[in-house]
This record gives C-alpha cells, structure tokens and sequence, in this order.
C-alpha cells in the first residue's frame, strides 16, 4: 500500500582519501511507533597516479543557506526528501567538487571515475535504488558557496543522469569517463564536478507500509569512488 505522505533519509555518503583514516557514520529512522539506528557505511576513495581532493558544498537546515560542508561529518548525508511538498525536495542537492592533479593529466589521456555500490538488488531499501548521480567538467564564475552551488545546479539541468537501477535492472558500478579535458585544465588542477541527487521516479517504484508513515530509511550501500587513468 503506498502511503500519501512519506520522507526518506539516508546514511551518509563519506569519502576517505587516506585508506588509514576512513570516516563512519550512523543514520536513524523513525516510525510512528518506534525509532531504530543502525551503523552506517564509509566510502573510501581510490586515485591511482593522481592526487585527488575535493570539496563538498550542501545546504545546511541550520544555516538556512548553502555551506562548503567538506570538514562536516555529515557533508553527504542526503536531507530528506519530502514526497508531498516536493518544493522542500530544491535544496535536495549534493555537490562535489573534485580536483586532479599529476603528470598523469594529460591531453593523450581520459579519466574514469567508478562508482560502485554493494547491494544487487533492485528492490532493496538502498541508497543505490533511488539515487542519480550526474557528471560534469564546469567552470564556476564563483567561490561563494552558495552562488558556485546555485550555478551548478543550473548547469546540471542539461545534463544526463546515471543510475545503478535502470528499469528492474540492478548495476552495481556507475563510470564516467573524462576525455577532451585540455581546455579545462588549469594551474591547479582538473576540476570536476558529481551532482548527488534523489531521483523521484525510483522512490516512486518503493512501496510504503504503515509503519512507515513519517519517515522509512534507505541504508547506504555506496562502496567506492575510484579514479584511474586509461591511455596517455
């Protein structure tokens, strides 16, 4: 039976760039009747011949604006998504800003960038199963949060989404691949961006029972972001 009202909330998507320290987090979810926690899941982030940093840039309840959350221990856990006012889902969004650097950045080389999640099932409550996540090389005109943020979101309405769920389908890795990038580099570095998102036609394939008529979790299953470099 699926329910007239319902939210969702997601384990948080943390990245570890030094496998010695790897981030962890925890997610709770509520029912009319009872409240559960459960041990969420890190993603540690592999960067083979390259250095590999990145920003995280989010909106924040508390600040009411949109905030470079990178230091935050929930800098990628999803806001919850609100099925009946779906103008609360706007600030939804989560942008990272990744940059490159290594001689191994060059004109003769692409760029692949894996994202892999663990769960197979395309019926599970998993983060995997209701997310899109969108790609892009962009060359914000702001530093500001909030206006670099705002701009991308922009940018990205045109640009195509991928999913590890496509139709009953179930992939459990997603790969963008980076080629003709020499306009874009720059002195510090290659810049790129990921676009973390709910997508509304796969939380509408999820059924809803009673016990979840405030808000039902979806656990985090994301594994690992790897980059690598093919060619040059």
């Amino acid at each position: 039976m699926r329910r007239l009202r319902y939210k969702l909330t997601c384990a948080a998507l943390l990245f570890s760039l030094n496998l010695a320290t790897i981030f962890t987090s925890v997610y709770a979810w509520f029912t009319a009747v009872r409240k559960n926690g459960a041990s969420g899941m890190s993603i540690q982030m592999y960067a083979h011949e390259l250095d590999l940093r990145y920003q995280v840039y989010k909106y924040s309840d508390e600040a009411k604006s949109v905030i470079n959350a990178t230091d935050r221990q929930d800098a990628l856990t999803l806001l919850e998504y609100d099925s009946v006012f779906k103008d609360r889902n706007d600030n939804t969004p989560i942008l990272v800003e990744f940059t490159l650097l290594g001689g191994a950045i060059n004109d003769g080389s692409s760029i692949r960038v894996t994202t892999t999640c663990s769960n197979a099932s395309a019926t599970a409550k998993a983060l995997s199963n209701i997310i899109e996540l969108k790609f892009a090389l962009l060359t914000p005109e702001s530093s500001d949060p909030a206006s670099l943020w705002s701009e991308a979101i922009d940018s990205f309405e045109s640009v195509n989404g991928k999913r590890f769920k496509v139709g009953n389908a179930k992939n459990l890795s997603v790969t963008y691949t980076i080629e003709n990038y020499g306009a874009s580099l720059a002195n510090d570095g290659l810049h790129f961006f990921m676009l973390i998102n709910y997508a509304e036609d796969l939380i509408e394939d999820f059924d809803f029972d009673l016990f979840d008529s405030q808000t039902t979790a979806f656990s985090n299953d994301l594994t690992t972001i790897a980059c690598d470099v093919i060619g040059g």
